[in-house]
């Protein structure tokens, strides 16, 4: 996501209306009040989207945003706001309501803190911040509509998993389900048995089940798990360790217990051995 807006770059006299200038026309109507001097101010804002979803990421100095019932009012069209806080901490308070967000924990207005204790909440955290920080998805418009439809069912299924309403949580948490089970399959793609079974069992479903939700997502689970493991060989192979273990260690660790299968099939997805991948982002001095 580039920079829309930098105070570095701005005269301290003009920092505080013009970074309520960009809060308007970009996000909403709010007053701000900024505690530091003007020549300590600091703020940093960038903009993009996904589809129909605004994304705003900000960095900023401490800050008190009040949206008045006048402002409120003045909106043309509704809104709904997620929050998640990367780090430092927020103060939320809104209705005679308080909260406090620490970096993992997100809100979404109105509503109650949304936090680690919630597995879901976990899940969203992860999955929003990964699409906030998505280039790809905000330079074209290709993959951003078919985001739409699961970050929404995601955000309804933390909610309604957050107060307890297991009926009306079933639908939300069934579309999710796929987002779900990949990242789980990402956070254990080194172990060593991981198994279509295993992956069922931590989100009691039969494998039938597990099978069926990764089909209707345009997922083949052997293949996914392999792109993937591959991915992260590739990586750690041209990352600065890449020499200090031998190529078959590092493919053993990402689930490749044959070596020779190892380089046949990363051959094939990358067009030359894992020895020359790393040959050609390592070379090795002359003499």
């Amino acid at each position: 996501m580039s920079p829309v807006l930098d105070t570095a770059s701005i005269p301290p006299r003009d920092r505080e209306e013009v970074v309520r200038h960009a809060v308007w026309e970009s996000v909403v109507a709010v007053d701000i009040d900024h505690r530091p001097p003007a020549e300590d101010l600091s703020v940093r804002i960038g903009l993009g989207t996904v589809g129909p979803l605004r994304i705003c990421s900000a960095r900023a100095t401490a800050v008190t945003i009040r949206r008045t019932e006048r402002l409120a009012r003045e909106d043309e069209e509704p809104a709904v706001f997620l929050g998640l806080q990367v780090s430092g901490t927020s103060l939320v308070a809104q209705n005679g309501r308080e909260c406090v967000l620490g970096p993992g924990e997100f809100a979404v207005y109105e509503s109650t803190t949304l936090g680690p204790d919630n597995p879901v909440a976990r899940l969203a955290f992860t999955y929003f911040s990964e699409l906030a920080a998505s280039d790809e998805l905000h330079r074209t418009g290709v993959h951003a509509d078919a985001v739409v439809e699961p970050s929404v069912e995601l955000l309804r299924a933390v909610l309604t998993s957050q107060h307890g309403n297991t009926g009306l949580a079933k639908g939300p948490m069934e579309a999710t389900l796929s987002l779900r089970i990949t990242r789980y399959i990402r956070a254990h793609l080194a172990d060593p048995d991981l198994s279509a079974a295993r992956i069922a069992a931590a989100h009691g479903i039969s494998v039938r089940h597990l099978y069926a939700v990764l089909s209707a997502a345009g997922i083949s689970l052997g293949d996914w798990i392999r792109t993937h493991r591959l991915a992260e060989c590739r990586r750690e192979l041209a990352g600065p360790n890449g020499r200090r273990r031998t190529v078959a260690a590092i493919g053993r660790r990402w689930g490749f217990v044959n070596p020779t299968h190892f380089s046949k099939v990363f051959k094939q997805a990358y067009g030359l051995s894992p020895r020359a991948w790393r040959d050609q982002n390592h070379p090795r001095p002359f003499g």
